[in-house]
């Protein structure tokens, strides 16, 4: 990266973390919308569904555990959907407790 080059922020994308078709779809169209505005988006949805099974109590948790750290390397946090979910709420806490800015988003990517 150049001089020139300014370094996109690293973002969480706070969402319903299961794993349907669905849910994916939109982590997908939300990583795109934030891109498309100039953040380096991280989805732990799409991440963690890649290796995990969400369907599996365990390893649910430990997305929800690995992602919930992964808060603070993040700049800002921004929350889509329409509701929030347990597991977003612990992200949340996780957010202010490290004081991150929460973005709230009532954007919906219909197909």
């Amino acid at each position: 990266m150049s001089n020139t080059q300014k370094q996109r922020p690293l973002v969480y994308i706070c969402q319903p973390l299961y794993d349907s078709e669905d849910v994916i779809n939109k982590a997908k169209h939300y990583c795109r919308f934030l891109t498309n505005l100039g953040y380096n988006p991280f989805s732990p949805c799409l991440y963690y569904s890649s290796f995990l099974d969400f369907k599996n109590k365990k390893e649910r948790q430990q997305a929800l555990t690995s992602a919930i750290d992964m808060i603070r390397h993040c700049e800002q946090v921004f929350i889509f959907g329409n509701y929030v979910s347990s597991g977003m709420y612990a992200e949340l806490e996780s957010a202010t407790l490290h004081n991150k800015p929460i973005h709230y988003n009532l954007i919906h990517f219909d197909k």
